[in-house]
């Protein structure tokens, strides 16, 4: 039926699939052989995966100097920290230091600012006093001198009175 009708039963040979085919016989030698091949398959897989996750551990890790670079690196970031604090905590201390000198110095400039003023005032009213004194002293020539002027001009009034009859 292959075939066609055309060609007749003697015509070309074609391969026609059995389904009932059965599977040859296997002695015990070759059944230890298909079983050695499997574990020989796994056991390769296995021993290539664990070459290969070797392999890029091996690369995949740092090399001695990158260690040495990346560690040298937190040394020096670490040295730079500290030298940074201990130069806040000096900057501060001198800050203090300076604000309390300065501080001490204000309060010197200002007892010597006061002891010059309480010195200026006591100079001031000596000299109040004492132009006081002469002011008084002055009051009393000017009072004693314009009575002397009246009593000359009022003496020269009577004078010229004396001299007007003539």
């Amino acid at each position: 039926m292959l075939d066609g009708l055309a060609g007749g039963c003697h015509g070309r040979r074609v391969a026609v699939r059995n389904d009932i085919r059965l599977a040859p016989d296997m002695g015990l030698f070759a059944r230890a052989a298909r079983a050695f091949a499997y574990v020989l398959l796994v056991i390769t897989c296995t021993v290539i995966a664990a070459l290969g996750g070797y392999q890029i551990g091996l690369r995949s890790r740092p090399s001695e100097g990158q260690v040495s670079a990346e560690r040298a690196h937190a040394v020096r970031a670490a040295v730079d920290r500290a030298v940074a604090a201990r130069g806040s905590a000096d900057r501060a201390a001198f800050d203090l230091i300076v604000a309390r000198r300065l501080r001490a110095r204000h309060d010197e400039d200002m007892a010597l600012l006061q002891r010059r003023l309480d010195e200026q005032h006591i100079a001031d009213g000596e000299l109040a006093a004492r132009a006081f004194v002469r002011g008084r002293a002055a009051g009393r020539t000017a009072a004693e001198a314009r009575r002397r002027t009246r009593a000359q001009s009022a003496g020269g009034a009577e004078a010229k009175a004396r001299k007007a009859p003539r």
